[in-house]
Parts: structure tokens; sequence; C-alpha cells
């Protein structure tokens, strides 16, 4: 009993910011499918693969899973506060809090697509709830980042505009899950929320590039292109959405079916442009990496980190090329979605078989290698004088 205790206590020491980045890995990769196969609508190209009933189950259970752990956070998090009485920096708690909401907006916008629409009625209100919360804590928090970027890490600053920026991509799409009067104050929030983190987060995005430009490690080089991408991801959703539902009647008066388009042609061109600085962002990241050289360790070690920024910039090249109709933003996705793949699959698949590599290697040395000399000194029989000469 005291032994799971005691491991149960360390258990709670991984609840930290990796439990989340998890999570959001496992809400956004099934969230990159859908809008795959939304953007292949645009074509004559058949689903093949995706028609399976295996990468629809594999989808399913990794939204479940990442809703699982993000509800398991809370309390395990409490928890582990109360367990180890170590305290922590303020910017720990406000780090951890930015991305507890990305993950809650993230697991919002990965389940309006999969609601059954028997269901509607009963998580509409309640997902409206949490995006109301999310909206009014992530805007605190990118108003927190003015008066914090002179005492704080440029690092713990350039997050604190990203739960803005999905909130705002979030607004978008519960609309598919609101009635048409809530769906066009979401649009509306939606897009005073992108307009108001636009400019900070590009400014100080600008200035986490230039503190980490030196460094070679990928996980932060990546890190900006998250934002540029989910910039470009908010506007063209909310062109998409707004082409459907202000042109309704329910719309704003000032002729709704005009007001819709125009959002929808300028969402596709801010979008475009944003997604550019992304691609280029994307290869320069990657370039600047293999300048510096990869070591064997930070490639084969888990970093799921890396799934959001590299899931986010797979989800704008399929808005710009269902939007611009363009087949090579969708072979550019496709292969983007294997990137991910591989970061969310095979980098863990390799940890493992490296660390179990190295148990076997350790348990094969230990049985070959002869005992140390004090071992062989105690297998002596006990008449034996080692300072006696044998002769």
């Amino acid at each position: 009993m005291q032994r799971a205790a005691l491991l149960f206590k360390g258990l709670l020491r991984h609840v930290d910011s990796r439990w989340l980045e998890l999570a959001i890995a496992f809400n956004i990769y099934p969230l990159v499918w859908r809008t795959y196969v939304w953007a292949l609508d645009a074509f004559d190209e058949p689903y093949g693969l995706l028609d399976s009933e295996w990468l629809m189950r594999a989808t399913t259970i990794l939204s479940l899973t990442g809703l699982v752990l993000l509800v398991l956070y809370v309390p395990l998090y409490l928890l582990r506060l109360a367990i180890h009485s170590t305290p922590s920096a303020p910017a720990d708690y406000i780090q951890q809090g930015a991305m507890l909401l990305v993950s809650v907006a993230t697991m919002l916008s990965n389940y309006s697509g999969l609601i059954d629409i028997t269901l509607v009625p009963l998580v509409a209100d309640l997902a409206l709830f949490l995006w109301r919360g999310c909206a009014i804590l992530s805007m605190a928090m990118a108003a927190l980042a003015f008066p914090l970027h002179v005492s704080s890490s440029q690092q713990l600053i350039h997050r604190l505009f990203l739960p803005a920026i999905v909130t705002s991509v979030c607004a978008s799409d519960l609309t598919l899950i609101q009635q048409p009067h809530v769906a066009s104050s979401l649009l509306s929030l939606g897009y005073i929320m992108w307009g108001a983190v636009l400019i900070p987060s590009l400014c100080f995005a600008v200035r986490y590039i230039h503190l980490i430009i030196q460094q070679c490690r990928l996980s932060c080089l990546l890190s900006p292109l998250a934002h540029v991408s989910q910039l470009a991801v908010g506007v063209m959703s909310l062109g998409v959405q707004s082409q459907r539902v202000w042109a309704s009647p329910v719309g704003p008066a000032t002729a709704p079916l005009l007001l819709g388009e125009l959002a929808m042609a300028a969402g596709a061109i801010l979008g475009l442009l944003l997604w550019a600085s992304a691609a280029m962002w994307f290869v320069g990241s990657h370039a600047l990496a293999l300048q510096g050289g990869f070591s064997r360790e930070r490639v084969l070690k888990p970093q799921f980190a890396l799934v959001l920024p590299v899931a986010s910039f797979a989800l704008a090249t399929m808005y710009v090329s269902r939007i611009w109709a363009s087949a090579s933003a969708l072979v550019l996705s496709q292969l983007l979605i294997l990137h991910a793949s591989a970061i969310l699959l095979l980098l863990p698949a390799a940890h493992l078989a490296r660390v179990l590599c190295t148990a076997i290697q350790r348990h094969v040395f230990c049985r070959r290698s002869p005992p140390p000399l004090a071992a062989r000194s105690a297998q002596l029989p006990s008449s034996y004088d080692s300072t006696s000469n044998p002769v």
C-alpha cells in the first residue's frame, strides 16, 4: 500500500505543462483530419483511406483521450499542489493557465464537429458557457502581457496571446451547433478578439524570434508558427462561417448577404497573407535547426509541444486549399499531416524503443561484467590470507 502511495505521488509530478501539451495534441490531431476531409470536397479526388472505419475510430479514441486528460488535469493538479508543498514561481502558474485555456478552446473546436445532431441542444449551452469563460480569461491574459513584458521572459509573454487567438478560432467552430442569432454574436465577438490580438501578437512574436534565432531547438523555433497559423485559420474560418450565417435574414440589418460575402473575401485575402508568412517561417525554422544540427537525443525525445504549431499550419494550409481551390496546397497539407503523425506517433515509439534497448544493453552488460574486487574478496575462503605468500 505504501509503495502504491509513493508511486501515485511520483506520478503527480508529471501533471504539468506536458500533460496539457498531450491533451492539445490529442484534440487538434482529429480536427486536422476532419478539416482535410472538408478540404477534399472542393476537389474530385476520392477519399480513399479516409473512408476506412479504423481511421474514424482512431480519431474518436484520440478525441476521447484528450477530453479525459483535460477533465482529469484540474483535480490532479490541485492534488499535486496540496501534496507537494514546494511553491512554484508565479510565471509557472500563468503559463499553466494559458495552456489550459488553449486546451479547452481546442477541445471545443474539436467536439463541435463530433457532436451528433440529436445531442446539440444538450451541449450547446455548455459549450457556449465554456467559450465565454475562455474568452474573458484569454483577453485578460492578453492584456496582462503588456505590464509583464519588462519583468517576465519573452517566452511567457509570447504565449499569453495564444489563448485569445485559439478562442477566436473556436468561435467560428461553435457557430455550427448554435442558433442563428447566437452564431451571429459569436462571429462578431470572434472578429473583435482576432483584431484585438493581431498586432500585439505579431509584434511580440518578432521580439521572441529575435531572442531565439541563435538557438537550434526546433521546439523553440516552431513556437511562433502556432500564433501566425492560428491567426490565418481564424480569419479564414470566420470568413467561411460569416458567408453562411450572415447570409440569412437574422444577420445584420444592412445587406446581410453582401456583408457575408465581404467577410469571406477579406478572410481569404488576409488568411493567404498570413499563411505565406507562416510558410516562410516553417521553412526557415527547419533550415535553422538543420544548420545547427539535430542531436539524437532531441530527435528521438517525444515533444508533443511540436504538434500544435505543425497542426495549426496544416489547418491553415487546408483552408487555403479549400478556399482558393489549390491542389498544391492540398498536397502540402498531406505532407504536414504526415509530419504531425510522425511527431505524435513515431517519436514516442522511437523513444520507447530506445529506452528498451538501453535497458536490455545494461542488463546484458551487468550479467557479463565480472564482479567487483570487493565481491571477489568476499567469495574467498575465510582462511585465505591475501598478505601471505602462497609459495
